[in-house]
C-alpha cells in the first residue's frame, strides 16, 4: 500500500499520469507482485477498485460469461454454443426446439401476409 501515491504531484490527474506512466507502471507492478494473484484480486474487490485479470484457457473455458447453451444446427445436430450476454431474471428459457427446414413454414408465413393485404 502506498497512499502518498495519492497526493503525488506526478499522478494527480489523468494527464500527470499518461505523461509518467512508465514509472507509475513499474511502482504498481512492484506492489502487485508481493501478492498472489488471488489475494490481489480480493484486496482489490475489497477496495472497490475496478480490475480486470488475465485468464488461463481453462478459466476461460468455465468463465460464467461463457456459459453454453444447446441448440440445433440448420443439419438438427445438438451442439453447444457461448449463451447471450443478456439474462432475464424473470425470462425462463424456451425449451429447445429445432431450427425449421428450408421451406417448413413457408405456406403458413404466405397465408399469414396474405391476408394482411
Amino acid at each position: 500500500q502506498m497512499p502518498e501515491l495519492t497526493m503525488d504531484e506526478r499522478y494527480c490527474d489523468n494527464n500527470r499520469r499518461t505523461n509518467n506512466r512508465d514509472e507509475l507502471e513499474a511502482t504498481i507492478n512492484h506492489c502487485f507482485s508481493a501478492y498472489e494473484r488471488e489475494e490481489l484480486r480480493a484486496r482489490l474487490a475489497k477496495a472497490g477498485i475496478a480490475y480486470g485479470a488475465v485468464n488461463s484457457v481453462e478459466e476461460l473455458a468455465v468463465h460464467p460469461a461463457l456459459r453454453g447453451r444447446e441448440v440445433f444446427s440448420s443439419g438438427g445436430d445438438k451442439m453447444v454454443i457461448p449463451s447471450s450476454p443478456v439474462v432475464w431474471l424473470d425470462h425462463q428459457r424456451d425449451k429447445l426446439k429445432r431450427p425449421p427446414a428450408i421451406g417448413e413454414n413457408s405456406d403458413s408465413i404466405r397465408r399469414e401476409f396474405a391476408s394482411q393485404e
